[in-house]
């Protein structure tokens, strides 16, 4: 007989079967030899924002939650959100008579202070209302051909590179700048850096990529990077993690602050012009020249092209700190916004470990009834030790049961309590062979477990008793092998001490799999235990 059982405890299953030989064998496996749980990716819905307008968007900048975000178009005006790109205002700028090439732009985290840039402008313009008013600002030197534009997260720190220029750096919310000296005048493209404006990493048209840990101070050429056609460039708040685009090339990435880096295979070579990043680095954003929008929640080892996105000539993408919330510019077309929501986790096998012994699962709770009512116990005995394991030892439960069918009523109770209590005085007994049976059929070690199957070989075998002194020895030789044998069978597990393995069967089998969350796994054990 065997019963089957399944428990669940926290993310584990496990399945039991016991034996009368009392051998256990358990089994585990790593949930990753059943199946790996899928990871969960990101579903972003892109929707066409009207109100933006028609236009040759070329830059745009947001808060850190997304909901403020500015916007500038390539010969036209400067644009406000404050509704997550939904509506937008135009922000005329005093003192511009004339629409210009706006390249570049930043943003504070809470939306209030704003840089913009413009194509060979000998000033910039700032913003402490969010774009209500602005205030001209000069910068040394001839006019440059601005390109990008980075700020820290309270507006305070400014870097700017210009192609043919070098860095130029503002502690004071762009009241003033300076040039650094090094590295130079280079082609460069972008530039990003850290929440607090300390690390900073720029890229180079045809160039390498440069890093900064003294808020543009002094740079490091990074030449593990290589030598490539780099076109934008993104940073994670610590400035740690790095993502950057390369025109005709793939995406690369650098969880070191641009010491080394590795070349994304999942990225396929794209015409990408712009890639923004979450506070944490892991979720990403791209787009492409004449292509769509792709995605990462994974620090870009996989990308996902959101093909809710139009085809077209995208110019920039912005992201919001938790990397929820997004925004692309599209050149000759309207601004984009969308959410991004994690899907939920799919866990098909190890959910469900069980399937690998499919049969003894379900006739879990019927195998007991069978398994426990051994030959010799009538049903109302059998369910009583077998449904908790670790009550089958216990004495009181069966001891009334045993006297029961050996003798009458009233000599049940006499003999129960003494019995294992005094082993002496109850063999002696002649004038009551029954109860003088089991006595010496189960010796004093067996006492718990001989409550079960003892009494009901004497109750067969009532012969013997007219010898009582020899009954001891009697008992398991009066009896044929096929009864003598599951009496000694079922002592032997009395012996062990798991109560677990109190039921009966023919082996005992326990698989436990962890379910894992995640990338979460467990591990596997085997464990063989002899027979006694």
């Amino acid at each position: 007989m065997r019963e089957l059982r399944q428990a669940k405890h926290n993310k584990w299953r496990t399945l039991t079967r016991v034996s009368q030989a009392g051998c256990l064998v358990a089994v585990a496996a790593m949930v990753a030899l059943f199946a790996q749980p899928t990871r969960a990716a990101q579903e972003v819905a892109w929707k066409d924002q009207a109100g933006s307008g028609t236009k040759n968007w070329s830059a745009m900048a947001g808060s850190a939650d997304g909901t403020k975000l500015v916007a500038a178009v390539n010969v036209g005006n400067v644009y406000t959100s404050t509704d997550s790109g939904v509506t937008w205002e135009e922000r005329p700028i005093t003192g511009l008579t004339t629409p210009q090439k706006w390249t570049a732009l930043a943003s504070s985290a809470d939306g209030s202070k704003i840089a913009a840039f413009y194509q060979w402008g000998g000033y910039m313009y700032t913003s402490n209302d969010s774009g209500a008013t602005w205030m001209k600002n000069g910068l040394p030197g001839a006019a440059g051909d601005w390109v990008s534009v980075t700020s820290s997260a309270d507006g305070t720190k400014l870097a700017a590179v210009a192609t043919n220029r070098g860095v130029f750096t503002s502690t004071n919310s762009g009241a003033s700048w300076k040039e650094q000296a090094n590295p130079g005048a280079k082609k460069w493209t972008s530039i990003a850096g850290s929440a607090d404006g300390t690390k900073l990493a720029a890229t180079v048209a045809d160039g390498v990529v440069y890093t900064s840990t003294d808020s543009g101070v002094t740079w490091t050429e990074q030449a593990a990077a290589g030598t490539q056609k780099w076109t934008s460039i993104a940073s994670s708040a610590d400035g740690m993690k790095l993502a950057a685009t390369v025109n005709g090339g793939k995406i690369h990435t650098s969880t070191d602050g641009g010491v080394t880096w590795k070349e994304q295979a999942a990225s396929t070579p794209q015409k990408w012009t712009s890639i923004a990043s979450s506070a944490d680095g892991m979720k990403l954003a791209a787009t492409v020249n004449g292509g769509k929008i792709y995605t990462s929640d994974d620090g870009g080892a996989t990308w996902m092209e959101n093909d809710s996105a139009a085809t077209g000539a995208w110019s920039a993408v912005v992201m919001s700190n938790d990397g929820a919330n997004l925004a692309a510019a599209l050149n000759g077309g309207n601004i984009n916004t969308a959410t991004a929501k994690d899907k939920p986790v799919v866990q098909p096998a190890p959910a469900n470990p069980a399937p690998a012994n499919p049969a003894p699962a379900n006739p879990a709770p019927a195998t007991p009834a069978p398994a426990t009512p051994a030959p010799a116990n009538p049903a109302p005995a059998t369910p009583a030790p077998a449904t908790p394991a670790p009550a089958t030892p216990a004495p009181a439960t069966p001891a009334p049961a045993t006297p029961a069918p050996a003798n009458p009523a009233p000599a049940t109770p006499a003999p129960a309590t003494p019995a294992p209590a005094n082993p002496a005085p109850a063999t002696p007994a002649p004038a009551t062979p029954a109860p003088a049976t089991p006595a010496p059929a189960n010796p004093a070690p067996a006492t718990p477990a001989p409550a079960n199957p003892a009494p009901a070989e004497p109750a067969v075998e009532p012969a013997p008793a007219e010898e009582p002194a020899p009954a001891a020895e009697q008992a398991p030789a009066a009896n044929p092998a096929p009864a003598a044998k599951p009496a000694a069978e079922a002592a032997a597990p009395a012996k062990h001490e798991g109560p677990a393995l109190a039921d009966t069967g023919d082996s005992v089998w326990l698989v436990a799999a962890l379910a894992a969350s995640g990338l979460g796994a467990g591990s596997f054990w085997f464990v063989k235990s002899r027979k006694n």
